[in-house]
């Protein structure tokens, strides 16, 4: 009767547990977005899972396996792959790394790059930045068999923990023509963790898809958020206008080249560090999950519950149904500051060389013209204002397909940006300092800089050691620190050393101060 009894309990406590499997599965699958019958989420989630069962140190042999993994996902869904390998600057064992590369035919020579880096710090990294790549390669897969009317290059970057240098080396390597042709960047980082789900863009009208990405969300009724902007009168502190964002992450060498980027990540804007422009917490329960042991899936899963699937659905719909709407429309966008001479612009739309329509601004510097038949279209602009503008699409034949539009971006000469010597952009955001294995090593090279009092490009022309740098920079901490502790000028880091001692040192005395009661009392019983 008592076996009998057991066995009973045995089974109902299976059966209890098996319910609570399912439930939480069932819950976990629900979460993913669906449109159209199409659901959205539910593959990048395998994705993070096989990604982050390690961590994936560029350089190291921890990342082989995800580069095969990457590649064969691309190949699997019938792209073309190539793979570009690179050498880290400053390294004297010149460690090897490599983009991947996955590229789709449209009908014209334009192309959208879409871009996440697949490296990781010592940690899993499942939101950083596996949930990028997760959403790069389901999207890509959800692609595959549209016809677009641009190129899409779809590119999972090496080395950006160590300082940018996948996104660096690809666009230094980038050709003339191909930066003219490349309409977009679109960077996808860290979309797991953090409270709200963000996209920024370039400034003004250059930010055009940032725009149409909030368009779209408030079609589909999705959330989504901007940057509200920072806005310091501290010469130290950063100023960032409302929807752009600051440069920590592989947009930032296409931005310098004047190429339009968009960004997707999660954190939180209200902890904003107006020194650094970067946050100081993603998620105000957990603080700040990336580069530690938490960015682990199980462990984001666990204590947010649905709130990152959901971001991953929500960024690849926003994603798909952005690059793929279609009123068969042309976008006409004309960026200057100088907003009065719009009205001196005109714009001349042709097919099959008739002309069709005249458009010109009224109140907005943007003109849809929608409704278009599939076709061979080009736009000539008929300027009469004093400005000068460039434009690579301008009297050039353009194909308009069932799939996807055409933007056409107008630039004033006198609003584009100057292109910046990206080889010497230096950002520090991972560490405090260079023995921390999440320091990245632009920190190294922003502190080397500093002491030597050089210009940040000589860094590169001179090529300096990796061991000179290290060298040099733990000199100065060294010496910067050569001073003896004592209670009036105890540091924060003195502090902490004292505190994790501290019980050492109190159970040496009290052990000491033991043994020699124990060794007296002996003592006196032999005497």
């Amino acid at each position: 009767m008592k076996n009998l009894y057991n066995n009973i309990s045995i089974k109902f406590v299976t059966f209890l547990l098996c319910l609570f499997l399912v439930f939480n599965i069932s819950n976990i699958h629900a979460s993913s977005y669906t449109l159209n019958k199409m659901t959205f989420g539910k593959d990048s989630l395998k994705h993070i899972e096989y990604l982050s069962k390690t961590p994936r140190i560029s350089g190291t042999k921890l990342i082989l396996n995800s580069q095969k993994y990457i590649k064969n996902e691309f190949q699997k869904y019938g792209y073309n792959v190539e793979e570009q390998n690179f050498v880290w600057p400053l390294e004297n064992n010149k460690k090897i790394s490599k983009n991947i590369i996955a590229f789709k035919k449209g009908l014209n020579n334009k192309q959208i790059i879409i871009g996440a880096h697949y490296d990781s710090t010592n940690c899993n990294g499942a939101d950083d930045n596996a949930s990028g790549v997760s959403v790069l390669l389901e999207l890509a897969q959800k692609l595959n068999k549209l016809i677009l009317p641009y190129n899409i290059k779809f590119i999972a970057f090496d080395a950006e923990e160590m300082g940018l240098f996948g996104s660096r080396y690809f666009v230094k390597n980038m050709t003339s023509e191909e930066k003219s042709n490349t309409l977009l960047y679109i960077n996808i980082d860290s979309i797991l963790s953090g409270d709200n789900l963000y996209i920024y863009g370039d400034y003004g009208s250059r930010g055009w898809f940032r725009d149409e990405i909030l368009d779209m969300a408030l079609k589909e009724n999705i959330e989504i958020k901007t940057s509200p902007g920072l806005k310091n009168k501290n010469e130290n502190s950063i100023s960032i206008l409302e929807g752009e964002c600051f440069d920590y992450s592989d947009h930032v060498y296409f931005r310098h080249e004047g190429i339009p980027f968009a960004y997707f990540e999660s954190t939180n804007w209200d902890s904003i560090n107006k020194q650094t422009g970067y946050p100081n917490y993603r998620n105000s329960d957990l603080g700040m999950v990336l580069h530690s042991n938490n960015d682990d899936l199980d462990f984001i899963i666990n204590n947010l519950k649905n709130k990152p699937i959901n971001n991953l659905a929500k960024c690849i719909s926003l994603l798909y149904k952005t690059l793929t709407y279609s009123n068969k429309n042309i976008t006409i966008i004309t960026n200057t500051k100088n907003t009065e001479e719009l009205k001196n612009i005109k714009y001349e739309l042709y097919k099959n060389n008739s002309l069709i329509e005249t458009f010109s601004h009224s109140n907005s510097n943007k003109i849809i013209i929608s409704n278009l038949n599939k076709g061979t279209y080009k736009i000539k602009q008929i300027n009469d204002s004093n400005l000068k503008f460039n434009c690579n699409m301008n009297e050039k034949y353009f194909e308009i397909s069932d799939t996807g539009n055409i933007n056409i971006l107008y630039e004033d000469i006198n609003a584009i940006p100057k292109s910046k010597d990206y080889d010497g952009i230096l950002i520090g955001i991972y560490g405090e300092n260079f023995n921390d294995p999440q320091t990245s090593i632009d920190e190294l090279y922003k502190k080397f800089i500093k002491i030597k009092n050089i210009d940040s490009k000589a860094i590169y022309n001179k090529e300096f050691s990796i061991d000179e740098i290290k060298k040099t920079v733990q000199e100065h901490e060294d010496k910067t620190n050569d001073t003896v502790p004592t209670f009036s000028n105890i540091t924060s880091d003195n502090s902490k050393f004292l505190s994790k001692n501290i019980t050492k040192i109190i159970t040496s005395i009290l052990l000491t101060f033991l043994y020699s009661n124990i060794y007296s009392i002996q003592k006196s019983k032999s005497i």
